[in-house]
């Protein structure tokens, strides 16, 4: 991994240790964010947010991080997202959006499997030495989540 990129990182995952530390509800710019835990520890964070990401009114990027690979395949990113999206629906998303790396096969099952819709490729949107850059954009609109509802 390149130093910049780890830099990065390691700056991002600062900030969202703050963020998670006042988590649970709405923030001024627009974003909801909740801490993942597991057993008493920081495994991971969920954020939705808008205003910061420059988004027309009533569209919320996505995002779900863990900290360790072991957190990984467990079920806490169902467990986060079925909490996570009906809220954000309740606050008045008309859209609500994630991207994920194409080789992250289980946070395309967890789009998918929740209706979210595949709607293109991102080319060398995010580089990294150890995998391509190119990440798929999902997108879950308001009349799909209201149809899949009692699957949240």
């Amino acid at each position: 991994m390149s130093e910049a990129v780890a830099e990065s990182e390691a700056h991002f995952r600062k900030e969202t240790e703050k963020r998670v530390a006042h988590s649970g509800g709405w923030s001024e710019e627009g974003a909801l964010d909740y801490a993942i835990d597991v057993d008493g520890r920081l495994a991971g964070a969920v954020r939705v947010g808008s205003k910061e990401f420059l988004l027309p009114p009533g569209v919320y990027e996505l995002g779900i991080e863990f900290y360790a690979d072991g957190d990984r395949g467990r079920g806490l990113g169902t467990q986060a997202l079925r909490r996570f999206i009906p809220e954000v629906f309740d606050h008045g998303a008309i859209r609500v959006q994630g991207h994920t790396h194409v080789e992250n096969k289980p946070m395309i099952r967890l789009f998918e499997r929740y209706g979210f819709v595949r709607e293109g490729v991102l080319r060398h949107y995010f580089p990294m030495p150890e995998r391509s850059g190119d990440v798929a954009l999902y997108g879950l609109i308001r009349p799909d989540y209201e149809q899949r509802r009692s699957e949240f």
